[in-house]
């Protein structure tokens, strides 16, 4: 998900966490922990002019947030193992988290949907066995 001509202040890491945390939650997606840049005795950097990168692990998959706050300009790899149905909200949510506008076409996205993950938790609509080899009859 390319986020382009952002107006938060992406070199804020504690805002630009706080928004997209809040942006998973109101899409039912589970955040277990997140990766944030840290300081030089241990605890988390709250500014970073240069731009950083930050990872939300999630029950349902991962997101991954590099900013260039010179550029107004996110870059986020969300990864779903499942409810794939909510990618394209969740997109546009991220988006709009970050101070995007996603109606005039300053954001670019595209989606690969893959058979998911075996045992992640999601929708009803998962299988719940792996799939089985089947033998062929000549």
């Amino acid at each position: 998900i390319d986020a382009e001509n952002v107006s938060m202040d992406l070199s804020d890491i504690v805002s630009v966490k706080k928004s997209l945390e809040e942006a998973l939650k109101e899409l039912g997606l589970v955040v277990l922990y997140s990766i944030a840049p840290k300081n030089g005795d241990g605890g988390e950097k709250e500014q970073d002019p240069e731009g950083f990168t930050m990872v939300f692990v999630m029950e349902q998959g991962y997101l991954a947030a590099n900013s260039w706050p010179a550029e107004s300009y996110c870059a986020l790899d969300l990864v779903l193992w499942s409810d794939f149905e909510k990618q394209t909200a969740a997109t546009k949510q991220l988006v709009l988290a970050l101070g995007g506008n996603f109606e005039e076409q300053k954001t670019t996205y595209f989606s690969l949907v893959t058979g998911g993950m075996y045992g992640a938790k999601g929708s009803p609509q998962n299988d719940t066995k792996p799939a089985q080899k089947q033998k062929d009859a000549a």
